[in-house]
This record gives C-alpha cells, sequence and structure tokens, in this order.
C-alpha cells in the first residue's frame, strides 16, 4: 500500500541539444499561438504559471494506490522560478477522437529542468494527488474509540486540501484502541483501509465543480468505498485493432492469467474479557480448478473481533480478496476515457464478448503531434508522436473489489508512564488494568522532556489519554495469583502482542533515576554491601510508612524480615541485624531464631490447637506437632496424682477428681488414625531409607493450646497475673510446688478444701499475727494418732463453746455444761497445788456468734454481635445459638446489632445467622455525592 517512490532519475527519455536555430524557430512559433496549438492537440496540461507545451508524458493510477503522472514540457520562459510551481494543482487532459476531454488533476510534487537552449527549456513536471503529502509526514497518535471512517475524517481535517467522499454500507468495527506509530499518515490509513476490505481510487472531477464550493478543496477527489459499491460504467469497448481509419478507442490486447489462492479462511481472536475466541470461516465460491483444501488460517491479533458475525465477515473479506487474486486479466489499448474501478464490457473478442471487467490499474503513454521538424527533436522518444496507448489490469465484475491488508509493522518492546486520575496516587479497574501514556505521545501534559502536537493534544497526562491496558503479573488465576498495581507516574515497559501496537499489555516496571530501588547497593551505592538484599518494598500511599519483605543472602548470615512501620510489627528470621527503613544498610548484630514484636496488639490464634515448644527439632525432620515429651510427662503427672490420690483416698483426705481432665488431656494430644486428604498418616522411618512408613502423625483435637519446654518456663509479670479454667485447674509438681506472696495467699473453694501429706508432716504457722481454723456451720476435728500438743507460749489457750466442752483422757473426762463442772474418772480424783482457794460460782459471757455465708456459682453468660461490611450493625436479623449439649437459643439482634443471654450451659456454642432480606434497589444519588461518599471512606 505504500505509494510508488519519486524516481531518482527521470523515466522518459531526454531530448537533445536545442542547438538546430529551424527547430528553434520552430517551437518559437508553437510557442507564441500556445494556447491555439493546446486546444488542437491530443493532450493539453492547464493550470500553469507560465504557458507550456505537453511533449509527452507517462503515468500510473489504480486501485489503493497513489496515481503519479510524468509530464515533459516545453516553455519559451529559461529560468523557471520552479518554486512557485510547488503545491500548484494542474490539470492534464486527454482529448479522445470525439473532442471530449477527459481530465487528470493533480499536485506539482516535483519538477526538473531537463534541456535547455537559448530562450527554450524542457522541464519534466511529476504530478500526484492532493494525498501525495500525506506519505511526508510522519506521526505516532493515539486514536480511542473510533471506526476507521472515523480515524479518516481525523486525519484528513490536518490538510485543507483534502476532497474525498464514501461509499461505505458494510458495519464497520469501533477500535477501543489504534495507534498510529512512526508510520507515515498515508501508510497508516491505508493499513486501516485494507483491514477493513476498504478500496478506494481517486475521481477527477471536471474544471466547473466537484469541490463543494470550496476553492481550497482539490478536484483530485478520493473515494473509499466497500465491495458493496456500485462502481461506474464506462461502456463498452471493442476489441480490435487501432488504425487512424477507425473513430473509436479500442482494446489490442487482452490475456487472461490465473493463480492458485486459498479457497476457504479461518480466523479466530482471544478474547480475555469474554473468556472466548469468537471465530469465523468463509469458503471460496469461485470455480478454481481441481483444488485440494488450501487453508487460509490466522488465530493472533488478540480480542479483534467482538463476536463471531464479526469474524466471520473479516473472514467473509479475506476470500473475497483472494478470490480477485485468483483470477485477473491484463489489456493494452487507446480507450482514453478509461480509470480504475470502472466497469466495461468487452465487444467482438472470440472468448470474452460482452462480458464485464472491472478496472483495477492503468499505464498510460501520450505524445503530441508536433510539427515534423519538432518532432524530429524526440530522438528517443517510446510512443508514436501523436497517438495514445495504456496498459490495465482488471477482473470479472463477478468478483468484488476487496483488499487484501498486508503485514502490520511490528511494534517494539517501549516504556511508558503510569497516568490516572487527576490528583489519584493510583487508577485501576475490576481486570487489573492501568493507563499509560508513551514518551512519544505529543500534547499539552507529555511526559517529561516531550513536546506539543502542531495540530491537536495527544497527551493530556491523565487518564483521558490512553485505553485500560492488562498488566502482566507472576501468576494469575481465579481468586489466585500476584496482585501489584504500579502507580502513577512509575514508568512501566510495555511489550506488545503479536507485535501489535494496538494491543499493548504491561509487562513490568523499571527504576530511574527519581524512582530508585529501596535496596539500592553495588557499585556507587550507599549501602554497606556489595548488594545482599532482596525483596519487596511497599509505599503509603498518604504518607512515609512503608510495608517490606526482605531477604539478606549475607554469607554465614542468613536473614528474613517481614514487617510493616505501622506499629513497627516485624517478622525477623534468621541472623537479626538492624536495618534502618528505606535504606538498604546492614546494621548492629541484634540476635539469631526468630523475633515477632509490635507496638500495637498482638494475637495468636489457632482454631485447632496450639503447640509452643522449645525441644529439639533438628533439621524439622519431624511432624508439626510432635509433642513426645508432653505425651510423655502428661503420663507422669497422671501416674503420680494417681498415686497420691489413691494414699490421700485411704488416710480418709479428698478425693481428688481431676485425673479424667488429664486423661481428656492426653487424648487430645493424639495421633491420626484416618486418613489425610487421601493419604496414609504416617511418618517414614527414621532409621530406613524414607520410603518405609512407620508411626502416625500427631495432631491435636478439640482446640488444646500445648505449652512445652526441656528446660524452665517463666511467667512474669509486673501487673496481675490470672489463671482461671472453666473446668478442672490442676498444678503439679514431680518435686516441689511452692506458692509465695510477699502479702496475702488465700484459697478459696466453693465447697471443700483438703491438705494431705504422704509423709514429713505439715506445718502451719503465722509468724505474726493469729492463727484461725474456723468451722462456721459444722464439726472442727482436730485428731493425732499420737500425742497432740497445744501451746501457747506467751498467753493462755481458751476453749469455748455454744452447749459444752468436754474434755476425754485415758477413761477420765471433764464437762463443762450448763454452768457446771463435771469430773468422771474410774478412779481417784486428785486436785494438787501449793494452796487452793475455791471462789464463789460466777458468770462470764463468750461472744461465739460466726458469719453465715452463701456461695454459688456464677452465672455463665454469653454475648454476640453481627455488623455488615460496612460496619453498620444488622438490626432485627434472626439467629440461633447451639451448645454442645444440643441445647438451642433463638432470637433478633438488637439496634446495635447484638444479642445477650445469661444463664446458658458452659458449653461449646456454634451461632447461626439468619440471610438478611436483600433491600430494594434505590436511584443512584448524585454523582457528586457519591465521590463525597467515597473520600469519606478513604483514610
Amino acid at each position: 500500500m505504500s505509494p510508488r517512490p519519486f524516481p531518482s532519475s527521470p523515466t522518459l527519455s531526454p531530448l537533445g541539444s536545442l542547438a538546430n536555430s529551424a527547430v528553434a524557430d520552430n517551437i518559437s512559433k508553437l510557442l507564441g499561438n500556445l494556447s491555439l496549438q493546446q486546444h488542437a492537440r491530443l493532450i493539453r496540461l492547464d493550470g500553469s504559471p507560465v504557458p507550456v507545451l505537453v511533449e509527452r508524458f507517462e503515468g500510473q493510477e489504480g486501485l489503493d494506490t497513489l496515481f503519479r503522472f510524468d509530464v515533459d514540457v516545453i516553455v519559451e520562459v529559461a529560468g523557471l522560478a520552479m518554486a512557485d510551481w510547488n503545491n500548484k494543482e494542474l490539470q492534464l487532459s486527454i482529448i479522445d477522437a470525439s473532442g471530449k476531454t477527459h481530465p487528470r488533476h493533480g499536485r506539482v510534487v516535483a519538477m526538473s529542468e531537463i534541456g535547455s537552449d537559448g530562450g527554450f527549456s524542457r522541464y519534466r513536471i511529476t504530478l500526484m494527488p492532493w494525498a501525495a503529502k500525506l506519505t511526508s509526514r510522519q506521526d505516532s497518535w493515539v486514536f480511542q474509540d473510533k471506526t476507521v471512517l472515523d480515524i479518516a475524517t481525523e486525519l484528513f481535517a490536518d490538510y485543507p486540501e483534502a476532497n474525498w467522499r464514501k461509499s461505505v454500507t458494510q458495519p464497520l468495527r469501533k477500535r477501543s484502541l489504534c495507534i498510529q506509530y512512526q508510520e507515515s499518515d498515508w501508510a497508516f490509513i491505508c493499513r486501516l483501509f485494507a483491514e477493513e476490505g476498504l478500496s478506494f481510487v481517486f475521481d477527477h472531477l471536471d474544471a466547473a465543480g466537484g469541490t463543494d464550493g470550496d476553492s481550497a478543496l482539490s478536484r483530485c477527489r478520493l473515494h473509499v468505498f466497500d465491495h458493496k459499491a456500485q462502481p461506474d460504467d464506462a461502456g463498452a469497448f471493442r476489441f480490435g485493432q487501432v488504425s487512424a481509419a477507425m473513430a473509436d478507442d479500442r482494446l489490442t490486447a487482452f490475456t487472461h492469467h490465473v493463480q492458485a489462492q486459498p479457497n476457504s479462511v479461518q480466523r479466530s481472536s482471544w478474547d480475555y474479557r469474554k473468556l472466548h475466541a469468537p471465530a469465523g470461516n468463509a469458503t471460496s465460491r469461485q470455480r478454481a480448478g481441481d483444488l485440494p483444501d488450501l487453508e487460509d488460517y490466522d488465530g493472533s491479533e488478540a480480542y479483534r473481533f467482538d463476536d463471531a458475525e464479526q469474524a466471520e465477515h473479516i473472514a467473509n473479506l479475506r476470500q473475497l480478496a483472494h478470490d480477485s487474486a485468483a483470477e485477473r486479466f491484463s489489456a493494452e489499448g487507446a480507450v482514453r476515457a478509461l480509470r480504475p474501478a470502472q466497469v466495461f464490457t468487452l465487444l467482438d473478442h472470440a472468448d470474452y464478448a460482452n462480458r464485464r471487467f472491472v478496472v483495477r490499474s492503468i499505464t498510460h503513454q501520450g505524445a503530441n503531434n508536433l510539427q515534423a521538424n519538432v518532432a524530429d527533436w524526440q530522438t528517443a522518444a517510446r510512443i508514436e508522436a501523436g497517438s495514445y496507448r495504456h496498459q490495465f489490469t482488471c477482473q470479472a465484475v463477478e468478483r468484488p473489489l476487496v483488499p487484501m491488508p498486508g503485514p502490520k509493522p511490528i511494534a517494539p518492546t517501549q516504556t511508558a508512564l503510569v497516568v490516572g486520575v487527576p490528583d489519584s496516587p493510583l487508577s485501576s479497574d475490576r481486570h487489573h488494568r492501568i493507563k499509560i501514556q508513551f514518551g512519544w505521545q505529543r500534547g499539552k501534559q507529555p511526559n517529561s522532556g516531550g513536546m506539543a502536537h502542531p495540530v491537536g493534544d495527544n497527551a493530556p497526562g491523565n487518564d483521558a489519554g490512553f485505553t485500560w491496558v492488562r498488566l502482566a503479573e507472576w501468576l494469575a488465576g481465579p481468586n489466585w495469583g500476584t496482585h501489584f498495581t504500579p502507580r502513577v507516574g512509575d514508568e512501566v515497559l510495555i511489550t506488545f502482542m503479536d507485535g501489535d501496537i494496538d494491543r499493548p499489555l504491561v509487562t513490568g516496571s523499571a527504576y530511574n533515576d527519581q524512582a530508585t530501588p529501596p535496596y539500592a547497593a553495588g557499585h556507587d551505592g550507599p549501602a554497606n554491601h556489595a548488594g545482599h538484599l532482596s525483596g519487596f518494598h511497599s509505599q503509603s500511599l498518604d504518607g512515609p510508612d512503608y510495608s517490606r519483605w526482605v531477604m539478606d543472602d549475607t554469607p554465614s548470615q542468613l536473614r528474613s524480615q517481614l514487617k510493616t512501620s505501622r506499629q513497627d510489627t516485624e517478622l525477623n528470621l534468621g541472623h537479626l541485624v538492624a536495618q534502618p527503613p528505606f535504606a538498604a544498610q546492614r546494621g548492629r548484630y541484634r540476635g539469631e531464631g526468630v523475633e515477632l514484636r509490635t507496638d500495637g496488639w498482638g494475637n495468636l490464634r489457632g482454631e485447632a490447637g496450639l503447640l509452643f515448644s522449645s525441644h529439639n527439632q533438628a533439621q524439622a525432620n519431624q511432624t508439626q506437632l510432635a509433642a513426645h515429651a508432653t505425651q510423655a510427662q502428661t503420663k507422669g503427672a497422671e501416674t503420680l496424682i494417681q498415686t497420691l490420690g489413691e494414699t490421700a483416698t485411704t488416710h480418709h483426705a479428698l478425693a481428688i477428681h481431676s485425673q479424667d481432665a488429664i486423661k481428656q488431656l492426653h487424648q487430645q494430644i493424639n495421633v491420626h488414625t484416618d486418613a489425610v486428604n487421601g493419604h496414609a498418616a504416617q511418618q517414614p522411618d527414621p532409621e530406613g531409607d524414607g520410603r518405609k512408613l512407620k508411626d502416625p502423625v500427631e495432631t491435636l483435637q478439640d482446640s488444646p493450646a500445648v505449652l512445652e519446654t526441656p528446660s524452665a518456663l517463666a511467667a512474669i509479670t509486673e501487673g496481675s497475673a490470672l489463671l482461671y479454667a472453666g473446668g478442672d485447674l490442676q498444678a503439679s509438681g514431680r518435686n516441689d510446688v511452692q506458692l509465695t506472696a510477699l502479702h496475702n495467699i488465700t484459697v478459696q473453694a466453693g465447697n471443700r478444701v483438703g491438705l494431705f501429706t504422704h509423709h514429713g508432716g505439715m506445718k502451719l504457722i503465722a509468724a505474726e499475727g493469729d492463727l484461725h481454723l474456723a468451722a462456721h456451720t459444722n464439726l472442727l476435728h482436730l485428731a493425732s494418732e499420737q500425742a497432740l500438743t497445744i501451746t501457747s507460749t506467751d498467753d493462755s489457750i481458751e476453749v469455748t463453746a455454744q452447749d459444752c466442752v468436754t474434755l476425754f483422757g485415758g477413761g477420765a473426762s471433764v464437762e463443762l455444761k450448763g454452768g457446771d463442772i463435771t469430773f468422771k474418772a474410774p478412779g481417784e480424783f486428785l486436785v494438787k497445788g501449793n494452796s487452793g482457794a475455791f471462789m464463789g460460782g460466777m458468770e462470764r459471757g463468750t461472744p461465739l456468734a460466726l458469719p453465715e455465708g452463701k456461695f454459688a456459682e456464677p452465672p455463665n453468660w454469653i454475648a454476640i454481635e453481627h455488623f455488615d461490611a460496612d460496619g453498620q450493625p444488622m438490626e432485627g436479623v434472626g439467629y440461633s445459638i447451639r451448645f454442645a449439649s444440643g441445647a438451642a437459643l433463638k432470637g433478633k439482634l438488637d439496634s446495635s446489632g447484638k444479642a445477650r443471654h445469661e444463664g446458658v450451659p458452659n458449653e461449646q456454642a456454634t451461632v447461626t445467622y439468619e440471610p438478611r432480606e436483600p433491600e430494594k434497589d434505590k436511584p443512584w444519588d448524585p454523582l457528586q455525592d457519591l465521590v463525597k461518599a467515597a473520600k469519606n471512606k478513604l483514610p
């Protein structure tokens, strides 16, 4: 589709010298009455700044190409100002035998002086259509959401003399993105016409009209049409010899040509938005001999079809183009009225009489009949003086005129800057696409260092400058993969699918002088290493906060860090060193192992259970929940508790009932008994080659939390500590258990308290203050197998009772009751003392009332709350609470989205919410209200 290049040397033979004075005299006479001479000549050139005499011409014109006419003229003026002729539109006219003029309008694109002598000069003038200017402007421009004809309208508007019309009825696809990149305007628009199956030809209007009243428009009009348009009818032409006796123009040669072409076409294109590849096919309806199935298949160029109907339409156009190329005709003759895209009927031909054909291209040759002595001047003429000849190609009118598009230019990899909504740090859509602006786009806001465009704005510097562009990721799948959104101003790497400039794809991003790497090191780098750090660093959209993942590959000092500057929350693994924010410096040594720290709240939660262990597990060669030491220690504790419990029961101490809880804990630290995900839950035999399975894999059941250590365990706080068990609380030690408090130790029980020692005795000592042993509502027993000694070293011993006090020993007793003292003994009753005086009776009251207290277990309760995605309470939503025992509660949430129940079982519970009935859609708020609401949600 590219235009024929201007020749570096004339294609017509040069004239000889004008030294012959007789020849010069004759030319002078001709030029002296030039207007009369041109009127009577076969070939004329009108509209020139000075009178000229056409000697001869050659020209080519046809479908889907620029025409070109090279005209040799003679002028009487020597030393013409050829610059005055540049871009001037002239009319080259060919006169037929009936005297009718057949014009060709063209702009002067080249002019050369090819011979002169005395006052006469010979020039060669090259005429081409106004559209030839489009070959001289190379541009890069982004068109969006336009059809090919829309693009042509916008492009031709840059040329004041542009005159064109269209005869297109077929549907044209609106292109979301169409890029002209380092192409001339002409190559670009010709490529688009061919892709849509549109042909074009240049019509030549007569001198009287055709410019719609605009004198600036060319009288050469570009006509764009599709294969359904009806071509002009040139009439009928005879086949035979051309001679002076024949008054009409004829064809002298007519040759048939055929060649094998594809007889079926398949077209498809993958569309990522529809997850579908619309496809279309077409089959030739023309007879082309006995050919096998020759298929033309093309599945490249992503999402170029909106649907299967459009794919079939393009496939049909390509097949029509193949059918057109499969059969052609070439002809010679002297039919001066014939033009490209015209239909004619061939007469008097033995094989093709009365058949109709449409012209594709014509090559013209013509020369004026000058006087004999002037004609001798044409020493190397290619055509007889005073004659016209042409050669042309055509095809049967039954085969539509459809162009075959040529190869599309291959777009190289480029970089661009991310653009978006003004004042927004990033812009993307639900398909993970962004908008970009290339460095070659020119306009009001080009990339730094860019330029303005002379005729428009194609670089607005915001989201209006480009369509959405897909962003490639390392991994991408349905709801899985990596996700990275470049921000406005980032430089990204652009490749083009199938090398198609209209199908850009963001495949990465690049650092530059303004966007430097977060872990810059190496040559000229600020870091104290050669580049040992790698990872990921993200910057907050609204300030200096950041998140990062660092991998430090320093030899023998491997380190990983996962950190966010918010509350300085980080997880550090390996060889721990300090690393400042926004820097690649490796700082001071901080330790080894793992560190999880934050200045904010912390939470470690495992629904199925948690195991905290400081036991060694070399090279992580055991299972995740290997807790052999805990299982062994739990069994030891169970044995110790059982043994001492049985002994205590023998001595009438309180029985221990927490053994069942220990057994339950032992069962919760258990092993898999069934297959897991179809695989046997067994460990490889550590003594074998790893192929043989042996012990089952450990697991945790019923969500226990286990804390184990082979050494010391410390739980220390400067404040208060709380240890509570909804069931049994068991504390046991293989050696000593010690409770120490600087102030008070309080042991409280809702039922009973039992203290038992197997051997070694028991001591209750109050170094200062009282020691109280009291049974408020029942008996107090002090029993000893041997002697019972009650001693008061500094004061007295008082025994009081509301009713009676009785002392027994050795068969004798002393009873204090009702104001009486009764001594009973099987033997003697002796009273000994240095002196004795028995006083009279007296009475003293003793306060014996003890406090009465009632104790009840605190009631168990459950509270729930439920909010939607916007944090609004789910008022009135029904719920059900089901406990492990099968008990159930139902209700509805209050206006704050909450509910509470007292006196519920102390069991695990499951809460289920009823779905909320959808509300009827309301009309959308005005756009400004929506924008305001969105801004209020942003931080």
